[in-house]
C-alpha cells in the first residue's frame, strides 16, 4: 500500500487491444535524497543518486554495515587474548 506521498500510476499499452489486461500498476515515489520523482524501480534505488528509495532500507543496510563493523572489531579482540 502506498504511503500518502506516493502515488499510483496505471500504464497502457495504447496499441494493444487487450490494454486491460496488460495494464501495470506502477508505483511513483520521491526519492529521500535528491527529491527525484521517478517509478519505483525493480532494486527501490534512485535513478539520479543510487541511494535506496525506502528509509527503512538505509536504517536496515546502516545496521548491517556496524554489526559486520561490531564482528570485525571482536574478532580482533579475541586474538589478543
Amino acid at each position: 500500500m502506498p504511503s500518502k506521498d506516493q502515488t499510483i500510476a496505471l500504464c497502457a499499452d495504447p496499441a494493444s487491444s487487450t490494454s486491460l489486461l496488460t495494464a501495470e500498476i506502477r508505483v511513483v515515489v520521491p526519492c529521500p535524497h535528491c527529491r527525484l520523482i521517478q517509478f519505483r524501480t525493480r532494486n527501490s534505488m534512485c535513478r539520479r543518486c543510487h541511494k535506496p528509495l525506502d528509509e527503512t532500507e538505509t536504517i536496515l543496510s546502516g545496521l548491517i554495515q556496524l554489526r559486520e563493523l561490531l564482528e570485525l572489531l571482536q574478532g580482533k579482540t579475541d586474538r589478543r587474548s
